[in-house]
């Protein structure tokens, strides 16, 4: 197993996280993996399409919009099934609160693409976007997969086959025994960054598709210009998620200073209040040099 130092820590290939979306696109995104991506969607998408995907072809990822000036998207991996169908695979990590809006904009933008100039409407093809998020999207739903169509709620029936929302939500993941596990269980298992290499060993065992995956980690690591983007891109994660809470942090302590003025304000005895609110004492010296001139 290959390994790379980097300011005194080792790091090794093992260690590598699948949803970082530069490994992601190395394993399933590249001509000489394409045998992988093909077993990858045969598992996820067997329900949906009612056939075996023989082969695909990877479509270029430049940037789409619907129209000439409007804002524009850079897709993951894009592929046109040999059936017909288009695909599109993205990772998300972060929730930024709009991807179901987010990502039915990246669906219109993939069923547009498939209608060339002039043509028949009858042109356009079925589209497939597949979402694996690294957050919760659907509260309330426990299972982690989820499929989204258009259907009538009456009858059920489909509206039609062109419109596949496919979501992958990996903290919903549970881990159990192997023997229990679906196929696509087991895929969301390798893509989990919470589940350990030896675990997805284990996951993989007796699958060549699966047992593939993970030797790709080798090979991706000896390539140092992947795998400086790979760092890059998780520095970049890090960066992020340290904002985040950092944001989030000012917003509690922005709604704790509002709620600590009102009930002062009120006539409630500050120390009730500091204590109820559960306010540190730099908090109250913050809010008491903030406000002195309104309490």
């Amino acid at each position: 197993m290959n390994t790379f130092k980097n300011n005194n820590n080792t790091m090794k290939a093992r260690d590598l996280k699948l949803t970082n979306d530069v490994l992601f696109k190395f394993v399933f995104g590249r001509e000489e993996r394409k045998n992988l991506t093909i077993s990858f969607l045969n598992d996820l998408l067997h329900a949906e399409l009612n056939h075996e995907i023989e082969d695909l072809k990877f479509e270029p990822t430049e940037q789409i919009g619907l129209f000439k000036n409007d804002k524009q998207s850079q897709l993951d991996i894009v592929c046109t099934l040999k059936s017909g169908e288009i695909v599109d695979i993205e990772i998300q990590l972060a929730d930024e609160g709009n991807y179901k809006k987010r990502s039915l904009y990246y669906w219109a933008c993939l069923y547009s693409s498939s209608l060339k100039a002039a043509s028949n409407y009858k042109a356009l093809v079925p589209c497939i976007c597949i979402n694996i998020l690294n957050f919760t999207l659907f509260e309330k739903k426990a299972h982690p997969f989820t499929t989204i169509i258009l259907d009538d709620p009456e009858t059920h029936e489909r509206f039609l086959k062109d419109l596949s929302m496919i979501y992958i939500e990996l903290p919903k993941f549970k881990k159990k025994p192997k023997a229990e596990m679906s196929k696509i269980e087991r895929w969301i298992a390798l893509l989990n960054d919470k589940v350990s290499y030896e675990e997805k060993e284990e996951y993989a065992m007796n699958d060549q598709a699966m047992t593939d995956v993970l030797k790709a980690y080798d090979q991706f690591f000896s390539d140092p210009a992947v795998r400086h983007m790979y760092l890059r891109r998780e520095m970049a994660r890090m960066d992020y998620e340290v904002a985040m809470e950092n944001r989030a942090e000012r917003a509690r302590q922005e709604t704790t200073e509002k709620n600590a003025l009102a009930f002062i304000k009120k006539g409630l005895p500050k120390d009730m209040v500091f204590e109820t609110l559960k306010m540190s004492d730099q908090e109250i010296s913050d809010f008491l040099n903030k406000y002195k001139g309104e309490i």
